[in-house]
């Protein structure tokens, strides 16, 4: 398996004036973060993000959602289609989707893309565990949720930005 790892960024929002020229006054809720290279700041991060409910296979009580409103800013998220024969979409399972599947991917990256226009001022992290997807296949449902526009390359593996610069 591969492990595949987009950054996302809530952009500041348009006309956001000279505030936003000058930088963010916090980023990821703290303002000594935003000074900080990303490769510097260590995030609460969920193994298995994706996973609740009363299925034996969950490793989170609460959903996504209520994660990142409560600080989690890394997700690890297992991606996977359905079946060998049904293809379709990607979805978020665990282990295998006869064992716990959460719905497919887009359905949770809306949820990270509400969250992220909703505080522009975080940075959020996602570790895909890729179940042999090839990553052009990852790219529709970033772009179906919205998220292509907040997803952050790097140019460089080595110098990273600040988290003041990605915001």
């Amino acid at each position: 398996m591969r492990v595949v790892v987009a950054f996302l960024v809530a952009l500041a929002a348009s006309g956001a004036g000279a505030a936003a020229a000058a930088g963010p006054s916090a980023c990821n809720g703290f303002a000594e973060l935003c000074p900080m290279p990303y490769s510097s700041v260590a995030t609460a991060t969920t193994h298995n993000a994706y996973a609740v409910g009363p299925y034996p296979a969950a490793n989170q009580n609460n959903p996504v959602a209520r994660q990142l409103e409560d600080g989690i800013r890394g997700l690890s998220l297992d991606i996977m289609y359905p079946s060998a024969t049904n293809q379709s979409a990607i979805y978020l399972c665990h282990t295998d989707c006869s064992l716990l599947s959460a719905g497919s991917l887009v359905d949770t990256l809306k949820v990270i893309a509400y969250f992220l226009h909703a505080n522009p001022n975080e940075v959020v992290t996602i570790f895909f565990e890729n179940d042999n997807i090839p990553p052009d296949k990852i790219r529709e449902p970033f772009v179906d949720a919205g998220l292509d526009s907040l997803a952050f390359v790097p140019s460089s593996q080595t110098a990273w930005p600040t988290l003041g610069e990605m915001i």
